[in-house]
């Protein structure tokens, strides 16, 4: 029953039963003024449709007469109680519980206690998640959503003023003490230094340049003093190296000729 009560339209398989009722005209003219219809667009029952379709279909002229039988009012409750059925049906539907939460409820209740998990509104919301009803979900999400996007708002203005009233003052007195320091006390010893360096390099190439080659020429000459005293040491280191190996073959010599005298 409840299966077939899910289907949108008409009753069982081939519609409302056929009755005069059926068969009546979309339009019809009335004499006298007539009250303000409904538009013919909006189905206003469950059997307009089909309706529609026979009427189009038979294409009665407006003069039939148009009679109402018990089979017409019994078709007529029945689609009725069809139609309450489906209503209340939709409304338990409505007010059930699901097993699982929704998946965008689920997101929308993740999102918010990521983003700010020590929110007592949106720790509020979130507690009633397992337990909302069907037709309360589209709610209570856009109520976690509201209160958490509400939160980081809160939090945005809070960090702007406090970024603006202590981290932008702070940076200001630093840039401040940093010029003072750079115009006062840096640049007048750069130029100082500055001075300093050109005095030095002036002294470098003008005076420095004669003692630097007096220097010079004093280190050359004890160069050729120390060399000149090194070649009388060599010759006389020569000349005594000449006089032992004389005095060792005289010796030798002197042995030979003993040996052979005696």
């Amino acid at each position: 029953m409840t299966k077939l009560l899910e289907i949108p339209g008409g009753v069982g398989r081939g519609g409302p039963p056929a009755s005069q009722l059926s068969r009546f005209p979309a339009e019809r003219k009335l004499s006298g003024p007539t009250p303000t219809r409904p538009s013919p667009q909006r189905h206003w029952s469950i059997s307009d449709q089909e309706t529609q379709r026979r009427a189009s279909t038979h294409r009665i002229s407006p003069a039939s007469t148009i009679a109402a039988t018990r089979t017409d009012i019994t078709r007529i409750q029945a689609l009725l109680l069809c139609s309450g059925i489906k209503a209340a049906e939709l409304a338990r539907r409505a007010h059930t519980v699901r097993d699982h939460p929704a998946p965008f409820l689920t997101r929308a209740a993740e999102t918010a206690q990521a983003n700010d998990p020590s929110n007592a509104d949106i720790a509020k919301h979130t507690a009633l998640v397992p337990t909302v009803a069907r037709k309360e979900e589209h709610v209570l999400a856009a109520r976690i959503l509201a209160s958490d996007l509400e939160a980081s708002s809160q939090a945005l203005v809070k960090a702007m003023d406090a970024f603006r009233t202590q981290r932008v003052r702070a940076m200001h007195q630093r840039c401040e003490a940093l010029r003072i320091e750079l115009g006062d006390r840096l640049t007048p010893r750069t130029h100082a230094c500055a001075d300093d360096a050109d005095a030095f390099t002036r002294e470098v190439t003008s005076g420095a340049t004669l003692a630097v080659k007096a220097v010079a020429d004093r280190v050359d000459a004890m160069g050729r003093a120390r060399r000149r005293r090194m070649r009388w040491l060599r010759r006389f280191g020569w000349m005594m190296l000449e006089w032992c190996v004389l005095g060792v073959m005289w010796w030798v010599w002197l042995v030979v000729v003993i040996l052979f005298l005696y």
